[in-house]
């Protein structure tokens, strides 16, 4: 049975990964392609590979859209479950020049896209939409017209264990089989085998800590370096724009100054803390998953009225955000007498380690206090939620209860392994990183062919089901 398969392109060289991957699962599997271009350099390289033009279709969130029909949008939002206003705050704090967008030039965008995407599920018919994270309204767009139309969704999605990957289908944050992998570990136990691999990787990251995969772990040859450089001058010329990964060049001065003003500040010997590790901005973790929180400043204000005497609220800046950041951002919580703003050069596990209680809106460092054993409190919706030894905050009213029966909390160490184990269950061998962000290493050929046979597997459980 042939299957359509659409196929999500989009920034940080999603349309090279997605070409390979349909490349790779069209040699054992019946597929009738269509890719789904959201940048005219998707549109360029898939037509240079031969793909024909019937076979793509152009959903460029940003052009020049239809004339907004208010009426059609305000029936939108009911069939597809989407708040407009909603969508849009994804993408509106990416560009200060989207700021000054009349409402009438936002909704034509809108009004482009649902067509667009209303037009796709017409004509095409899609079996499965294969992706990775959303980042835009447009991607909200589509997720919601998708489901409501029973189109599945894979998105590969790293599972933060080193060199893993798994899957999500919506917009929750949450991965259907590491829940279904966790509750089945709780009715009926774990295997021996399962259970010392569990162990283990616990008593390994206690012993020496590893970040997730990411750039950090690839050093970028110069060769690289020169061909992005190269892309950078092409873009330049043929579009007429800017990329929007310049503004990393001024960041590193900015970051001196920074340095040498004394904003930050480094832990006290004996002091007792909550940490709250700040959140790169503007992130989908925030603005999708932590929407209702995505204002840090006003965040850092409401823990720290929460705060019992006895513990200070260590805030640590972010590497990335380092630089990103107004000097009024870090004045403002300066000004805060309880809390002390933790420079990004401070080593994040220690910190860890040695805290009361980690909170955070969706961060990964959530995890990695559990793998510590040291309680943690989310704000937003992320994969480690489905642990009970995990505390969201669903009022932030019940903060200061949340925090005070919070503090020291022994995490029950069954939980943390049976969860561990889980991880492992759910997920498949193999770097689901964009491009980009790894230098490449998602590229190569072997890779590809693990995250195929993840995806045909995944794909036959849910046809099982």
């Amino acid at each position: 049975m042939v299957k359509t398969i659409l196929f999500l392109t989009g920034s940080c060289d999603r349309e090279i990964w997605m070409w390979k991957i349909y490349q790779e699962m069209a040699k054992t599997q019946a597929i009738k392609p269509h890719f789904i271009a959201t940048r005219e350099k998707n549109l360029d390289y898939l037509v240079a590979q031969g793909v024909p033009k019937n076979e793509i279709t152009t959903l460029f969130p940003f052009h020049n859209g239809s004339t907004a029909d208010r009426g059609y949008l305000s029936k939108c939002e009911q069939r597809y479950n989407i708040n407009i206003w909603d969508a849009w705050s994804v993408s509106a704090v990416r560009k200060r020049s989207r700021g000054k967008l009349s409402t009438e030039e936002i909704l034509s965008y809108f009004q482009s896209a649902f067509e667009g995407m209303e037009r796709i599920v017409e004509e095409i018919k899609p079996d499965y939409c294969i992706c990775y994270g959303p980042s835009g309204y447009h991607a909200i767009v589509l997720y919601s017209v998708l489901q409501k139309n029973k189109v599945r969704i894979i998105e590969l999605v790293s599972s933060i264990v080193p060199n893993r990957f798994t899957f999500a289908e919506d917009l929750s944050n949450i991965w259907p089989s590491l829940d279904y992998a966790y509750k089945d570990i709780k009715r009926n136990g774990l295997s021996s085998e399962e259970r010392i691999k569990s162990e283990q990787f616990v008593k390994d990251f206690q012993n020496k800590p590893k970040i997730q995969d990411c750039a950090k772990e690839f050093k970028e040859p110069l060769r690289k370096k020169a061909e992005r450089a190269s892309s950078y001058a092409y873009q330049v010329l043929k579009y007429r724009k800017l990329p929007p990964d310049l503004r990393f060049v001024f960041w590193p001065l900015i970051q001196k100054v920074y340095d040498h003003a004394g904003i930050f500040e480094t832990p006290r010997p004996g002091e007792k803390y909550v940490l709250f590790p700040l959140h790169y901005q503007p992130e989908s973790t925030t603005l999708i998953y932590g929407k209702w929180y995505v204002d840090q400043l006003s965040l850092i204000e409401n823990i720290s009225k929460s705060m019992p005497l006895t513990h200070l609220l260590y805030v640590k800046e972010h590497p990335f955000g380092y630089g990103n950041r107004n000097l009024s951002f870090y004045k403002r919580i300066k000004k805060i007498p309880n809390v002390r703003l933790i420079s990004p050069h401070q080593n994040n596990f220690e910190l860890i380690k040695k805290s009361s209680l980690l909170l955070t809106i969706t961060g990964t460092s959530g995890w990695e206090a559990l793998l510590f054993e040291i309680p943690a409190v989310t704000f937003g919706n992320i994969f480690y939620n489905v642990c009970e030894e995990t505390i969201k905050v669903k009022n932030i009213e019940f903060l200061p209860e949340i925090i005070k029966n919070s503090v020291d909390r022994k995490i029950n160490r069954d939980n943390l392994i049976n969860f561990v184990a889980a991880m492992f269950r759910c997920s498949y061998s193999g770097l689901a990183r964009l491009p980009s962000d790894c230098n490449n290493h998602s590229l190569d050929k072997d890779n590809i062919k693990r995250l195929v046979q993840g995806i045909s597997d995944y794909m036959l459980k849910k046809e099982k089901n």
